[in-house]
């Protein structure tokens, strides 16, 4: 019997392969539709679920009396998950901005709210000084939910205290108190007494 030289039957080997692949290209494949819809979801990439909303961490505000003009010097922290631009409400009510800290970053007036425009991932921490608008019942400023909200006064002048109404309690402090309050948010009511007025604040709290 004649035999086949190696790289001949190679090649034919080589030929029937490639005649097979091509005929297993044009067949036709049946199966269930159902079956169908399954395979082409597993091929889908899987759907990134959306990025949480940017959230305010916490708030400090410190009142105080700077050239004999009431002062509110507020801290903000706040973090984003995501470098889409978002509102953050930091604070609404009887105030102005006056500076802020850093210079760059972008504080807008969105409804009644100070909001900080937030474009990036992270956590960021931004100052403003604050000038209250105040009325013969003092001002009022509302402060949205966060882990931690603390208030505190800073330098008054002599004799003078301030009656810091939380809505569901009303206290006096002399300077240099710091108050924590309830981390679901509520509006604040600020009045400044002068001496005589604190006189009796203290005497009515004896």
């Amino acid at each position: 019997m004649a035999s086949i030289h190696p790289l001949i039957g190679g090649a034919i080997l080589a030929l029937t392969l490639h005649a097979q692949a091509q005929g297993l290209d044009n067949a036709e494949v049946r199966i269930p539709y159902g079956e169908l819809k399954q395979l082409l979801a597993r091929a889908e990439p899987a759907a990134k679920p959306d990025a949480p909303k940017p959230a305010l961490l916490s708030t400090r505000l410190r009142f105080s009396i700077e050239a004999g003009q009431p002062v509110i010097n507020a801290s903000f922290r706040s973090t984003g998950f995501s470098d889409g631009v978002a509102f953050i409400p930091l604070i609404a009510g009887d105030v102005s901005l006056e500076t802020q800290s850093p210079e760059d970053a972008v504080v807008v007036a969105e409804g009644d709210a100070l909001c900080l425009a937030s474009d990036k991932t992270g956590t960021r921490t931004l100052q403003l000084r604050l000038l209250p608008i105040t009325g013969e019942d003092g001002f009022s400023v509302t402060i949205p939910p966060c882990p931690s909200i603390i208030f505190e006064t800073g330098d008054l002048s002599a004799g003078q205290s301030v009656v810091l109404n939380s809505g569901s309690k009303e206290e006096t402090l002399a300077a240099g108190q710091i108050r924590p309050l309830p981390n679901t948010g509520q509006t604040l009511t600020i009045r400044l007494l002068d001496d005589r007025e604190t006189r009796e604040a203290l005497l009515t709290s004896l």
